[in-house]
């Protein structure tokens, strides 16, 4: 009986969005937090609903974002690069309150003018906001993160971490 539930959840009709496939689905702006250095980024998602429930859904994720900062007189222009794929969830409630997270798992790209390096990235952030018309806003709040460290690397201290920020949806 369960099983027919999720084949009959995973067959069923699915839901027309306002945005075509092809584009993204979320804005994310976050700044990422490894002092001395703090770094504006920018994450797009696309998103491919899964499994909706009533006020909820399953999506598969995938995201690229880019990076850019001052670290020091040293590190005049730091970058990063990634891009990755996994799942998120997002719940809607009556009065408007919209909340869920996004988890993914990618590769990246980063560095300085004498070193660059590629690693691993996961990724992690939850989020909370409203829903406005159309769009969502919503305050996230995250982090990512390199899988192999690297004690030799000065790029990777800078690399990813915490992060705060603005996700705007418009599926």
């Amino acid at each position: 009986m369960s099983l027919a539930l999720v084949i009959g959840l995973l067959l069923g009709e699915a839901k027309v969005h306002q945005t075509p496939p092809y584009l993204p689905r979320y804005a994310t702006f976050q700044l990422f937090i490894r002092p001395p250095a703090i770094s504006p980024g920018l994450r797009l998602g696309w998103e491919i609903d899964l499994i909706e429930g009533q006020r909820d859904v399953l999506v598969a994720v995938l995201e690229g974002g880019l990076a850019y900062t001052r670290v020091n007189d040293a590190i005049p222009f730091f970058w990063q690069y990634s891009g990755g794929a996994g799942i998120g969830y997002r719940n809607q409630r009556e009065g408007g309150l919209y909340w869920g997270f996004t988890l993914v798992l990618g590769a990246i790209y980063y560095g300085y003018k004498l070193e660059a390096r590629a690693d691993v990235l996961a990724e992690g952030r939850a989020f909370l906001g409203w829903k406005l018309g159309p769009t969502t806003l919503a305050f996230t709040a995250g982090y990512a993160q390199w899988v192999a460290y690297n004690p030799y690397s000065v790029a990777q201290r800078y690399a990813t971490g915490p992060y705060l920020g603005v996700q705007l949806g418009w599926k």
